[in-house]
């Protein structure tokens, strides 16, 4: 997603609440960011669980408006200390924000994912 306007200030490990206006999908719902660019570009990653998100593969995105209600939560490394993360499912979306955020000289991570 492009932001049009001011873009969001979101970290890795954030979420945000999100409306698809105009797709007949607009309850809002949250979804963490997968990926946060430094030009305001960002990425949610979508399974197909329950209704909302059944139904979103069904209309077609590409082009519509989002509304995103501001940055949620305080999800942060624990500091400059090698980690373990420990995923399951689509609870990897905030991992993958937080590995795009890594520097090439941070601390190791080591990654378990279970499915």
């Amino acid at each position: 997603m492009s932001p049009v306007g001011e873009s969001l200030r979101a970290m890795p490990g954030q979420f945000g609440v999100l409306r698809f206006t105009g797709a007949g999908t607009e309850e809002p719902h949250p979804f963490s960011f997968s990926k946060i660019c430094s030009d305001g570009l960002l990425r949610v990653t979508v399974k197909d669980l329950g209704d909302f998100t059944s139904d979103l593969k069904t209309v077609t995105l590409l082009g519509r408006e989002v509304a995103i209600q501001r940055p949620f939560g305080r999800f942060r490394r624990s500091g400059p200390t090698a980690e373990i993360w420990v995923e399951g499912g689509i609870g990897v979306t905030p991992f993958l924000a937080w590995a795009d955020a890594l520097e090439c000289d941070a601390p190791r991570v080591d990654l378990i994912v279970h499915h």
